[in-house]
């Protein structure tokens, strides 16, 4: 998962877009079996960006817990939601998120894989989430990358998640250029998963002979 510019420092925090959350420029997800400790130590190196879903793995719901006691601030929490088409479905996720990872509030609520503006009735409970103090920002994400383009003026979604990586560039003609020349209080923060294409882009085994397997 990287998020804005090509990294620097872990340490370095940037803004992610209007949001005015100050994050890493590498977050980590909860879907692949890393151990609490390695959770645990990508933060003291830096890493802030804290995705926990789709699975909500207990590796990194435990690591959540033991940083958010001391550093709730220093921690971005990401609650992922698949649940539609009603609202109080995604209430009841976030609320048994919250519960399990012992927080009182989400940085950011992700509404997962629309790719249309979601209904009424989810965006409305997503709101009241947000007039409730349990979260802070909503974030959407999906695969019709030509939603996004649609969505800049709608600021009720700060943060988009979308695919990109060095062989599904597709947001490089239907999603960045509409970026362009946006001021900071316009601009969403851009979130980008499957960076590595499900670890294929950095396997030797599928590396072109003669060329360099990258390392992350």
């Amino acid at each position: 998962m990287r998020i804005g510019k090509p990294m620097g420092q872990l340490s370095e925090k940037v803004p992610l877009g209007r949001s005015n959350l100050r994050v890493s420029r590498l977050g980590l997800g909860s879907s692949y079996g890393a151990p609490t400790a390695a959770y645990e130590e990508a933060f003291e190196r830096g890493v802030n960006y804290f995705y926990w879903g789709s699975r909500r793995s207990d590796d990194m719901g435990d690591a959540i817990r033991h940083v958010a006691k001391g550093r709730r601030e220093d921690i971005v929490v990401v609650l992922q939601s698949y649940a539609r088409p009603l609202g109080f479905l995604v209430k009841q996720s976030v609320q048994r998120g919250l519960r399990s990872l012992g927080l009182d509030y989400a940085d950011v609520l992700l509404l997962g894989w629309y790719n249309d503006v979601p209904s009424r009735s989810v965006m409305d409970a997503a709101l009241g989430l947000v007039e409730r103090g349990l979260v802070r920002h909503i974030a959407l994400s999906g695969h019709r990358r030509t939603l996004f383009p649609d969505l800049i003026s709608d600021r009720r979604i700060d943060v988009w998640h979308l695919r990109y990586n060095a062989v599904h560039r597709g947001a490089e003609r239907e999603v960045f250029p509409s970026l362009d020349g946006l001021s900071a209080e316009e601009r969403p923060g851009v979130v980008t998963y499957t960076t590595t294409r499900w670890g294929h882009l950095v396997d030797p085994g599928r590396t072109p002979k003669g060329e360099r397997t990258p390392t992350g």
